[in-house]
């Protein structure tokens, strides 16, 4: 039976709490600012993409690699960990409606183009949250973590 974790190239991490996906657009003029949109915390990441859980209403149209054609990966703390990353969307689907007529959906991205840079701080991210969720129970404060940590999160 060919199910979609068969057929996945790498392993998924699913994380629970400490990462954050941003939408970068570069200014077409050396004057303006790079603009940044939160997206959502991530679900949970490979070596190959990522999976992130956002509220549809105000971020449904300007979703797409033509509006927003790099992403940032991010802690819980704000820190930008890994920047510049263009993406390409997989799927995107819905997981819940909300009364208020907002959904919660679920978006695939697919890394293009590492560079060696990116690489090893995504491999850096993926070890650190893998062993924060360990150590660090969920829904607790960012400031209650263990002392390795206080360098990169």
């Amino acid at each position: 039976m060919d199910t979609q974790k068969d057929r996945r190239e790498t392993k998924r991490y699913p994380i629970q709490c400490g990462a954050f996906i941003y939408l970068k657009r570069t200014p077409s003029f050396p004057f303006k600012k790079t603009r940044y949109i939160q997206l959502g915390p991530v679900s949970d990441i490979s070596f190959k993409g990522i999976s992130v859980q956002y509220i549809s209403e105000k971020l449904q149209d300007v979703i797409s690699p033509s509006s927003y054609p790099e992403l940032a990966i991010s802690t819980s703390s704000g820190k930008i960990i890994i920047d510049d990353v263009k993406y390409e969307p997989v799927y995107d689907w819905e997981i819940a409606a909300m009364p208020d007529g907002k959904n919660i959906r679920r978006k695939a991205l697919k890394f293009l183009e590492l560079s060696g840079y990116q690489s090893a701080w995504l491999a850096c991210l993926i070890h650190n949250l893998k062993s924060r969720q360990i150590e660090i129970p969920y829904k607790t404060n960012p400031e209650d973590k263990p002392a390795i940590l206080n360098g990169i999160f």
